[in-house]
């Protein structure tokens, strides 16, 4: 994990092989599973690829290693984030 002005990110590589820098937004629990909302860094807020991005964190040898979930489960993930969001802001009311 990184800083840079105040902000969280991570770098990772993707399948392609490029470095991509995430912004971490959130880690939450889920499931007896823990998972990270990022945005990414690189891409123009107004671009249609521009969106959450959801990982699970697994930890090998005391160390977060980020991995991929599958498409159902991150469809739940993601409502499961949308309700962790609605409960931070009813609770700052």
């Amino acid at each position: 994990m990184n800083e840079d002005n105040g902000i969280n990110f991570v770098s990772l590589i993707d399948e392609a092989g490029n470095t991509v820098d995430l912004e971490i937004v959130e880690t939450f629990d889920y499931k007896d599973r823990t998972f990270t909302a990022f945005l990414p860094m690189d891409v123009p807020a107004d671009s249609p690829d521009y969106g959450l991005v959801f990982l699970e964190n697994l930890y090998e040898d005391d160390e977060v290693v980020f991995d991929t979930i599958n498409d159902m489960d991150e469809m739940e993930v993601y409502e499961a984030y949308q309700q962790l969001i609605f409960s931070q802001e009813e609770e700052d009311e």
